[in-house]
């Protein structure tokens, strides 16, 4: 595959020629085009296995293969790259999102109860250039909401249907537990304060 910048700049598997000299407004631009296509490549091997499930089933099974065999990445890595492109399709990708958010994201798109978090924290963690550790706290602590076995310790009752305990959440925020997750505010004060709701409702244990 071989792609062309223009009359002088050429990329293919052997990298980038440039021939004769270029000006450096051009040359600046080309990092930026090989940072974005870097980002698209991390994408595009995800939509490419995704398209091969959805059109040829089994016959397909051997792209897997091809794509470890070509990147030098762990068959779950490989995996995974096809169920973020699945959980995130390109007409719902911000532009420029980067792959790693996507990925860390996934879950909570799967989920219709967190389908809706998953955005907020995409266009926090884009804006605020959060880090994976932040993500991943943000992340970790919608699901803490949702699936009542990881709530943490401090609710010592008897697990409630999940949904319930989602709506109390939603109750303690003031209908913005997204949002409150998203600004990294679900203190000891708020899980004290779910922790009594749900008592007030399926009594103490």
């Amino acid at each position: 595959m071989e792609l062309a910048l223009g009359k002088a700049i050429r990329v293919s598997d052997i990298g980038l020629q440039i021939e004769g000299h270029i000006p450096l407004a051009v040359w600046r631009q080309i990092g930026v085009d090989l940072a974005k296509a870097s980002v698209g490549l991390s994408w595009a091997w995800g939509d490419w296995l995704v398209y091969g499930d959805d059109h040829y089933g089994e016959d397909a099974a051997s792209a897997y293969d091809l794509c470890v065999e070509c990147t030098g990445w762990a068959r779950q890595t490989v995996m995974n790259r096809a169920s973020t492109s699945r959980a995130w399709p390109p007409d719902e990708r911000a532009a420029g999102l980067p792959h790693w958010i996507g990925e860390t994201t996934a879950p909570l798109v799967r989920d219709p109860r967190t389908r809706e978090a998953a955005g907020k924290l995409v266009d926090a963690a884009m804006r605020g250039h959060w880090t994976r550790e932040d993500l991943r706290e943000a992340v970790s602590q919608v699901r803490d909401v949702v699936e009542p076995p990881k709530l943490p310790p401090i609710l010592p009752v008897i697990r409630p249907a999940g949904p319930r305990v989602y709506e109390l959440a939603h109750e303690v925020c003031h209908g913005e537990l997204e949002q409150t997750v998203v600004e990294r505010r679900l203190t000891q004060d708020f899980w004290t304060r779910l922790q009594n709701r749900i008592e007030e409702e399926y009594g103490r244990f």
